[in-house]
């Protein structure tokens, strides 16, 4: 079977707006109205203006541990659970592979070689890290909570800290939390990362 864009594109422009309009509602995940200055993403849901906080949250392998720490991650998240009475939701999804700090590093150590060899082994580290970054991605996942204003979002916060024994939450920056949205609202073959810093 043929698939021609351009002839796809025309047809979807002959859609009556009525229909268009409802496919954008329907394929919309996260109704994003902006970004606070608190890092905070603004949400648009049926005019009613909704906050959100985005946290990255202490990963831990039940596999790995042994019975007690097992049972407190266990037995903690549950009280979380539990206790916690807001609307809360936990995003699992595999991310890509973050290592520029790592190339700019690998950059710098192998501009400032004289060594020939040493140039060649850190070119060859730095073709690595560009293959890992582009290629692999990683099961992660974040807490998401929510409020109807800033002051009940930061409550709510506060609410989350008592488990923070076991979250350690940490707010995501505004950069990162944008490409998870891209990723997340699956806009259809966005760059997340410029082609152009790949050759450098």
């Amino acid at each position: 079977m043929k698939f021609d864009s351009v002839e796809r594109k025309k047809q979807e422009k002959k859609k009556p707006k009525k229909v268009q309009k409802e496919i954008d509602r329907l394929t919309r995940v996260y109704p994003i109205a902006g970004i606070h200055e608190k890092n905070y993403v603004k949400l648009q849901i049926r005019g009613q203006r909704w906050y959100a906080a985005f946290f990255d949250t202490k990963k831990y392998d039940l596999e790995l541990l042994d019975e007690k720490e097992a049972d407190f991650v266990t037995d903690t998240y549950w009280s979380f659970q539990k206790q916690y009475g807001n609307s809360v939701k936990e995003l699992f999804m595999n991310f890509p592979e973050e290592n520029q700090k790592q190339q700019q590093y690998v950059k710098y150590k192998r501009d400032r070689s004289k060594d020939v060899n040493q140039m060649r082994i850190l070119q060859t580290e730095l073709e690595k890290l560009k293959f890992i970054e582009k290629t692999y991605k990683k099961l992660t996942s974040y807490l998401v909570i929510f409020g109807r204003s800033i002051n009940e979002l930061e409550e709510n916060i506060i609410n989350l800290k008592r488990f923070d024994n076991l979250f350690k939450t940490k707010i995501l920056d505004k950069e990162y939390m944008k490409k998870m949205l891209y990723i997340l609202n699956n806009v259809g073959g966005i760059q997340i990362y410029d082609d152009q810093k790949e050759n450098n």
